[in-house]
């Protein structure tokens, strides 16, 4: 057992910004520590990153950088990330994605984003099975789990077994460079160079787009044009492969 944290007692949190990169994963840390590193008299920030793919952190930021040289999914990295949770004396650790530092001895706290493994035939037996053993072992491990949304939060608990006063819902947040409308400029590129026009809905692809529910999103766009026969178009952005 870890000790409680007395309430208004400034906390030294490490959080895993390895999983930094342009995916889901990678937006999230750097949306997550732009937004921890405002909060200076609440927490003591380490972040621990990849060497060769540092986070970019505001210059006025006080958190600490700390390159990690062992793997995301190695035994090593699980070893070092250990060691430094003890050493730098940790009060938390976070990690936004389910490889947890199993042997910490400080509180550990972990975001699931969804449990497609568990619920889409994606990877070959094998490397299922290693998988879900990740996540099934992220479940035991943490102290406490952020879920992006209701749905996963139920899956969390009725496929992971945790109960769910071990689970808080943080919902995604859109960045600040999506606005309701552009101005009249941005209005007009769209129409000349991709031939969007208002009124239109806009659809986020990924390259795994047969797990994030496009057929579904498509499928009940079209049902609402039909029956409430409002003529808007239906954009789709992504990667070329996520189509």
């Amino acid at each position: 057992m870890t000790a409680e944290i007395p309430r208004g007692q400034r906390i030294r949190v490490g959080f895993d910004a390895r999983w930094y990169n342009d995916s889901g994963v990678g937006s999230y840390v750097a949306g997550l520590l732009s937004a921890m590193v405002q909060m200076p008299d609440e927490v003591e920030l380490l972040v621990y990153e990849d060497p060769a793919n540092p986070v970019p952190l505001p210059a006025c930021s006080q958190a600490q950088q700390i390159a990690v040289r062992g793997e995301r999914y190695s035994p090593a990295g699980q070893i070092e990330l250990a060691q430094r949770c003890r050493e730098e004396r940790l009060d938390l650790f976070h990690s936004p994605f389910y490889i947890v530092p199993l042997l910490a001895k400080c509180r550990v706290v972990v975001t699931i984003h969804d449990l497609i493994p568990f619920l889409f035939p994606i990877y070959s037996q094998p490397k299922l099975a290693m998988v879900k053993g990740g996540y099934r072992m992220a479940a035991w491990k943490a102290a406490h789990i952020i879920a992006d949304s209701n749905h996963t939060a139920h899956d969390v608990e009725k496929v992971l077994g945790v109960e769910r006063n071990r689970i808080s819902v943080v919902h995604l947040a859109a960045q600040e460079c999506y606005t309701p409308q552009g101005d009249s400029h941005d209005l007009k590129l769209l129409e000349e160079r991709y031939g969007v026009r208002p009124p239109y809905v806009l659809v986020p692809s990924a390259r795994n787009w047969q797990t994030k529910n496009l057929k579904t999103a498509l499928e009940v766009l079209k049902s609402a044009k039909e029956q409430t026969r409002v003529d808007f178009q239906t954009v789709v952005f992504g990667p070329p492969d996520g189509m």
